[in-house]
């Protein structure tokens, strides 16, 4: 009997310390030249969830406007889920535009990649720093090794081409944030930045990286 009481005791513990993950829904937004694949969030607090959703929602009607303005005429927008734990929702989201000039001056295609993190609690979408404190020369003292291409592979040649502290980042799981920078900032070439994959060209930072530049930026 008293077996049988510990098994349901630590049966009951395991239960209630499972992550509560987002249910999260596929919403396809295709017209014309643009076809777009976003996610609909679904939590248990609908205020929560409304939150998060309206703020996705404006970044896809920027795109949707951008398209009705005339300043692209073919693009695609879609996402993956980074990373999920009871307290954070980490999304990246991919944004591809080809020029509305490139037939007549031989304009480019245009890749960016975001990331958005929400707080499963409030709805809101967090900053980075949230997490850590940043300042521009801190970005230059570890960019030598913490390179990575949009395969996930180490960016081991030229420089780091920008002092901005980027906006976009996404969370990594155990401790660790992944900072988004675009082409050609990071250093490398084109490749290190675009492919098929959601995935961008980041920055990586452990730990603790953040405990220590935490601690070195004190509010």
């Amino acid at each position: 009997m008293i077996r049988r009481t510990v098994l349901l005791v630590v049966a009951f513990i395991f239960f209630i310390n499972l992550p509560v993950f987002a249910s999260v829904e596929d919403v396809f937004d295709n017209y014309a030249n643009y076809q777009i694949r976003y996610p609909r969030i679904n939590l248990e607090d609908k205020n929560v969830s409304y939150a998060i959703n309206q703020n996705i929602y404006q970044f896809i009607s920027k795109f949707k406007n951008s398209y009705k303005n005339g300043e692209f005429y073919n693009g695609r927008i879609d996402y993956k889920v980074a990373y999920e734990n009871d307290e954070f929702l980490s999304l990246i989201f991919l944004e591809v535009k080809d020029w509305a000039d490139m037939i007549e001056t031989g304009g480019d295609t245009y890749i960016y990649k975001h990331g958005f993190v929400y707080n499963k609690l409030t709805g809101n979408n967090v900053p980075l720093s949230y997490f850590v404190r940043l300042t521009r020369g801190d970005l230059k003292s570890c960019s030598k090794t913490r390179r990575y291409n949009c395969k996930g592979q180490k960016i081991d040649h030229g420089r780091l081409f920008t002092d901005r502290i980027p906006s976009d980042y996404y969370l990594l799981g155990n401790g660790e944030i992944a900072l988004i920078f675009q082409y050609p900032e990071l250093g490398g070439d084109w490749t290190d930045y675009y492919s098929s994959d959601i995935d961008p060209a980041t920055l990586r930072l452990s730990q603790l990286d953040i405990e220590y530049f935490n601690r070195k930026n004190k509010l």
